[in-house]
């Protein structure tokens, strides 16, 4: 148990250059915790679209809220039923912040490290130490809604390979392709996670390019192509806008199929909307099994959302639910189902890498940190380096 203190709420500036929330759970002895928290560009529908307001002067309702959570003892599963139960007042924002903030102090108080405090509250002992990062090569989607419905990530997987060995391909080939599109003119920019933004490249066009690439790092063992379709996105009516033409579920389908034929792809992301379920067991059923099939918009880290009919694991993202127990909840609902899971980032971030920590804390299968681009996502890069070196010490 710890004794709350004092509560400290502010705005800091997120990756988009607006505002988002930070929160300081001060607990007895001085001690802290400080977290923050990301958002999306376009949530998802299912996702709790609920946001907080502003921490001014106006916020005095919020302000009085927390007061009443001062001067009282919690565990982190107390604190957490909590914040979810003034969910509807305080928002996601503020929920997640003042959440992760706790476990950081309560970490501290107890003299553990984080990622042991997370897996002392999800009571998960890891079945693997090595993580999957998946890394965005070419952006699209809401990133980009000039290429028509073109698909939100093209992304590299990097499997069965150390986090630092994976780090030192990571930064190799994403620059060296960087590099390539550079003097092709084929690059116009970079989305918010650090994924390449094009012009007049087809899917085929990126998929192959990507395909060439791997083969000329001869890591063919260790290197795949992972897709986020986001196809929730990509809806209009019951068709789907896909590289600006109109597809049926069926026909989209189809499409997904072949290129899992003509490239090497072993991870398909959101292929369809959440109401085209049917579909989604059907692509589930008929892929070969080492490719896997991941929900994002469809489960949107909700357990009343999982189903391992129709997927082979789940994307989680705390924002999606608000504290931390129920993230934690969710993965443990995923493991009974032997689903795998993803620890993702947000498009909108902060430098808060809480997520790194309860990836590790987990075993993660997978993780989406970014590109190695930007100060927001080197945070993390160097986040999951230091704990995988055993020097941390937070």
């Amino acid at each position: 148990m710890s004794k709350i203190e004092q509560i400290c709420l502010r705005n800091i500036i997120n990756s988009n250059g607006k505002w988002a929330v930070e929160a300081d759970v001060i607990i007895e002895n001085a001690v802290y915790g400080r977290a923050s928290s990301p958002s999306a560009i376009l949530a998802g529908k299912r996702e709790r679209r609920i946001t907080s307001h502003l921490i001014n002067s106006n916020g005095s309702d919020i302000k009085e809220i927390i007061k009443r959570f001062e001067g009282k003892n919690y565990n982190q599963r107390e604190w957490d039923c909590l914040l979810e139960q003034n969910l509807e007042k305080l928002g996601t924002d503020i929920t997640l912040a003042l959440s992760l903030a706790f476990a950081r102090a309560a970490a501290k108080e107890t003299g553990i490290k984080l990622v042991e405090y997370i897996r002392t509250c999800a009571g998960i002992t890891p079945s693997s130490t090595v993580l999957c990062p998946l890394i965005p090569i070419f952006s699209g989607g809401v990133h980009d809604p000039q290429k028509g419905g073109s698909m939100q990530q093209i992304m590299l997987s990097v499997s069965e390979i150390p986090f630092f060995n994976a780090v030192d391909i990571i930064l190799e080939f994403y620059s060296r392709f960087e590099k390539k599109l550079q003097m092709t003119h084929y690059l116009k920019g970079y989305a918010a996670s650090s994924g390449f933004l094009t012009d007049n490249l087809s899917a085929e066009d990126e998929l192959g390019m990507l395909t060439k690439a791997i083969e000329e790092s001869g890591l063919q063992k260790n290197l795949s192509i992972a897709v986020d379709i986001a196809a929730e996105h990509l809806k209009e009516g019951s068709l789907y806008r896909f590289y600006n033409r109109l597809y049926t579920a069926e026909d989209l389908e189809k499409k997904l199929l072949k290129y899992v034929k003509d490239y090497p792809i072993t991870y398909i992301e959101d292929p369809f909307d959440f109401n085209d379920i049917k579909n989604w067991e059907h692509l589930h059923k008929v892929l070969d099994k080492n490719v896997k099939v991941f929900s994002d918009d469809l489960s949107a880290t909700q357990i009343c959302y999982i189903d391992e009919k129709n997927t082979d694991g789940v994307i989680v993202k705390m924002k999606q639910v608000g504290t931390l127990s129920s993230t934690l909840d969710l993965i443990n609902k995923a493991r009974k189902l032997k689903l795998k899971t993803c620890i993702s980032h947000r498009s909108i971030e902060t430098e808060d890498t809480f997520m790194c920590d309860l990836g590790v804390a987990i075993g993660t299968d997978f993780m989406k940190i970014g590109g190695p681009r930007r100060g927001d996502r080197i945070d993390k890069y160097n986040r999951l380096l230091r704990i995988f070196s055993n020097v941390d010490y937070a």
